[in-house]
């Protein structure tokens, strides 16, 4: 799956890809609860700034799991 997301200037992201992985031994991660071995999701985002204008990338992605 892909998805492009374009603003009005020009500039736009796009999900290009994802990418299963487990948490290893110097696996960082801000979930209390995470442990060695639990799966996690590895999201990769492509960004491009075709406009004239400055863009300065600031991306901050909080994403949340279950087990379900």
């Amino acid at each position: 799956m892909t998805a492009t997301h374009r603003y009005a200037d020009g500039a736009t992201v796009k999900i290009s890809g994802f990418t299963d992985a487990t948490i290893g031994p110097n696996t960082a991660s801000e979930d209390q609860t995470a442990k060695e071995g639990d799966p996690y999701v590895i999201v990769t985002l492509v960004w491009a700034n075709t406009s004239t204008s400055e863009v300065e990338l600031t991306p901050l992605i909080t994403v949340r799991s279950s087990p379900d």
